[in-house]
């Protein structure tokens, strides 16, 4: 087994080229290591919780397009939850619960998407990265309409679009 920094190191390498050709060969990849990086969650969670932030953060795609959304919300919240009494991490916790968020939608449980998407909203408020903000009311959006609030989903999508237009991002305009 290769230690929690070796393999948090290859996790976020490599998720950056999971949106280029490589992507299948990466979550192959990732698949393979799945245990060990399981091991570095465990360590990190444990140990250092700025590497479990990173890691998890990392891994966050790769949950997701693999269908692994249980072990996602587990982690994300067992994280977030030791990670609370640190106001440094605030800008990565609020990114965490994006990862909470979309795992959340992707299996059903609308109300934890929503409940973290404005989790993440509250610590992301005074955050400079305005991408966060905007992928918080994505989910905020998405699970408001899963659930029927449709007030709440329309506010997260003008409040979205308003920040992807301010920052003149067509692509984060498109989702």
């Amino acid at each position: 087994a290769q230690s929690p920094r070796h393999v948090g190191h290859e996790a976020g390498t490599a998720e950056g080229d999971a949106y280029k050709s490589q992507r299948l060969a990466w979550l192959d990849q990732m698949e393979l290591e799945h245990d060990n990086l399981r091991a570095a969650l465990e360590w990190s969670a444990s140990n250092n919780l700025t590497k479990a932030v990173d890691l998890a953060l990392a891994l966050g795609r790769f949950w997701t397009l693999r269908d692994f959304n249980s072990e996602a919300v587990l982690w994300c919240q067992t994280i977030l939850a030791r990670a609370e009494s640190l106001p440094e991490l605030s800008t990565p916790r609020a990114q965490l619960y994006i990862v909470l968020g979309r795992s959340a939608i992707f299996m059903g449980n609308h109300k934890l998407g929503r409940s973290a998407g404005n989790a993440g909203l509250s610590l992301a408020q005074n955050a400079a990265d305005k991408k966060v903000l905007v992928h918080l009311h994505t989910v905020v959006l998405l699970s408001s309409l899963y659930l029927g609030v449709f007030p709440a989903a329309q506010q997260a999508q003008q409040a979205g679009e308003a920040l992807t237009c301010e920052m003149g991002d067509t692509d984060e305009l498109d989702m």
